[in-house]
């Protein structure tokens, strides 16, 4: 099995990486990376966001990065592909649904039970990412606001936590 690298949420194998360091290193890499269909061209970009491998220096852009944030500068949140969100999903009725032991009313909203449907694809990335936690996962896939998750009394915390985990794939460090 070969290795993989997840880079923002992007899959990469350890012998594609290596050819993008290797191909960086020449004057025409960057011409081949933009006329190549095989996604060349963010393998590149990945590989010049690497540190140098022989003296571990970071490279220009985000040296220059650190300078600018440490003037004063915003530095940008990741982002989150939100293809999905515009999904307009068939209805049905949810994988899963989950009895809430505690009902309860927030902001005029009534919780008395959890529905769940299988996650998209972009948001298990963007939880391998590190662009959003476990809980906003489980309130895609609920159609709930994280603050009504929030609410939750613990037992139906840690159900609805076992539900969602069931119909996710596995997501290391869980």
């Amino acid at each position: 099995m070969n290795d993989v690298i997840i880079k923002d949420g992007a899959v990469f194998s350890r012998v594609e990486v290596e050819r993008a360091e290797t191909a960086a290193a020449g004057e025409d890499a960057p011409a081949k990376a933009a006329d190549d269909g095989r996604g060349y061209a963010a393998l590149m970009a990945m590989a010049e966001a690497l540190p140098d491998p022989d003296t571990g220096e970071q490279p220009k852009a985000e040296r220059t990065a650190d300078k600018e944030e440490g003037a004063g500068a915003a530095e940008a949140g990741p982002e989150v592909d939100e293809t999905h969100r515009r999904a307009d999903y068939d209805p049905g009725p949810p994988a899963v649904s989950v009895p809430v032991a505690y009902p309860f009313t927030l902001d005029g909203v009534r919780v008395d039970r959890i529905d769940l449907r299988p996650p998209a694809r972009g948001d298990v990335e963007a939880v391998v990412a590190g662009q959003i936690s476990e809980l906003e996962l489980h309130a895609r896939m609920s159609g709930r606001t994280v603050a009504e998750l929030r609410a939750l009394r613990w037992p139906d915390t840690e159900t609805v936590t076992i539900a969602a985990r069931h119909l996710a794939p596995e997501i290391g460090g869980r």
